[in-house]
């Protein structure tokens, strides 16, 4: 594991560590070191959840909103559900959000 990952975590947690102990739970994004494999685990993690149909956003997008930018980067934005500019386009923070 990437050493500041964990302290990022502790940072953010504290010093307990949480695992997920459901046996069920596979192919979830590991930790990697190099942007290639970040960029993997993101394309693996999107190609995971694109299709999700859980809540009534899924059944009336026109396009899956994931995200764009480097996939190395030390800063998230996070925003609401995407707005119509960002359903047509599928990009995040466009129109007037952006």
């Amino acid at each position: 594991m990437n050493n500041q990952y964990l302290k990022q975590i502790r940072d953010l947690y504290g010093d307990e560590l949480y695992l997920e102990s459901d046996p069920n739970i596979k192919n979830i994004p590991t930790v990697s070191n190099s942007i290639d494999d970040y960029e993997s685990d993101l394309n693996s993690f999107n190609n995971q959840i694109n299709q999700c149909q859980k809540c009534s956003l899924g059944g009336t997008r026109n396009n899956f909103v994931f995200g764009v930018g480097d996939p190395n980067a030390s800063l998230l934005l996070v925003g609401e559900a995407p707005g119509e500019q960002e359903d047509i386009k599928g990009e995040p923070f466009i129109g007037r959000a952006g």
